[in-house]
């Protein structure tokens, strides 16, 4: 069940109701969900903030999900301000949007493609190899490769990879 006892839609920090797996028709879309106190998450605004503003210039709608269980709209947008996320900001404090959508760590991207499906859900590149071990540069950009493949007709390369990160664990009502 989602919040309000019923499933979607989920909301922005100014109390739009929204649902941002389902883009609009024929649009791609791409959720990153993440959590405001989650420092690998924070650590990949940048490349998130980068890849936004490439693929947004090529019809790819974009949100960033805040699966904070206790984080006010005003810290969410305090948040997304300090870290210049310039997509939609969605608040998912029972975390039943990550739950429909199978997000389990923060951060997660989850690619929908024009058609409505979920065809990518992973991490956003491999540069954290696992907790404590990153690499300068990635060697694998998943999340543009998955973008670039949709955007050209191509499929998806890797459906699935292994995300590093906090993870999301259940909101306070089901602990």
């Amino acid at each position: 069940m989602g919040q309000g006892g019923k499933l979607g839609p989920w909301q922005t920090p100014n109390g739009e109701a929204v649902n941002p797996l389902q883009p609009k028709k024929g649009q791609i879309g791409v959720v990153i969900f993440t959590m405001s106190d989650c420092p690998i998450a924070n650590a990949y605004a940048p490349e998130v903030n980068r890849i936004v503003a490439k693929y947004t210039a090529q019809g790819v709608a974009f949100s960033v999900v805040y699966v904070d269980s206790d984080l006010s709209e005003k810290a969410a947008k305090q948040h997304a301000q300090d870290y210049g996320y310039t997509c939609n900001l969605v608040l998912d404090p029972m975390h039943t949007l990550a739950q429909l959508a199978g997000a389990t760590t923060s951060p997660e991207a989850i690619v929908i493609n024009a058609k409505g499906t979920i065809v990518y859900r992973g991490r956003i590149d491999n540069r954290v190899a696992k907790y404590g071990k990153k690499r300068p540069n990635p060697t694998r950009q998943d999340l543009r490769l998955t973008l670039g493949a949709l955007l050209s007709g191509k499929p998806v390369p890797v459906a699935r990879t292994p995300c590093v990160g906090c993870l999301i664990s259940a909101p306070p009502s089901q602990k």
